[in-house]
């Protein structure tokens, strides 16, 4: 998610997907993170703004139900989104792997792991994804593209001061 959007299985592109919102309510999903409980209200106004609650309901249900057939060609044994009361999940117990999720692990970690953190950075989160009618979704992405920016410009100062500070000590 911080490079021009990809989505792989088993290291292959994958592009099966039937509409960009299914592909948006993916990346929201992996973004917020596996396990993070979503209010379904909040899933259909983020997508489908404005809209009637009832038609913004069953675009919600069409989605989540493609969604759960993606999961099925992914990982066969382990459904993708897991359903609650009111709320649907990322499944925790997906072996999924994020961009932005090891972008944050690396960034604490020692020099070398900070300098791997950075090199995750290939642009901007979300960089050529829109969903131009829904202003909610648009503003949550901003939001998030502020915010790794912000962590990358922290992340370049640091591993620039290290650099400086080993070259004095040399």
């Amino acid at each position: 998610l911080l490079r021009p959007v990809q989505v792989s299985l088993e290291d292959q592109p994958f592009t099966r997907f039937r509409s960009n919102r299914v592909r948006a309510l993916l990346f929201y999903l992996v973004s917020e993170g596996a396990g993070q409980r979503q209010r379904r209200e909040a899933l259909q106004e983020l997508l489908w703004p404005g809209m009637m609650p009832r038609s913004a309901k069953a675009n919600l249900r069409q989605t989540l139900y493609e969604l759960r057939k993606l999961g099925t060609i992914w990982v066969s044994q382990i459904p993708l989104l897991l359903s609650q009361p009111g709320a649907v999940l990322l499944n925790p117990e997906l072996p999924l792997t994020a961009d932005v999720h090891q972008f944050e692990q690396l960034r604490r970690g020692d020099a070398s792991s900070q300098a791997e953190a950075a090199a995750l950075y290939q642009g901007e989160f979300l960089a050529d994804f829109y969903l131009p009618d829904a202003n909610p979704f648009e503003a949550w992405a901003a939001s998030k593209r502020g915010y790794y920016q912000r962590l990358m410009i922290a992340l370049l100062s640091s591993l620039t001061e290290q650099g400086i500070t080993a070259r004095e000590l040399d």
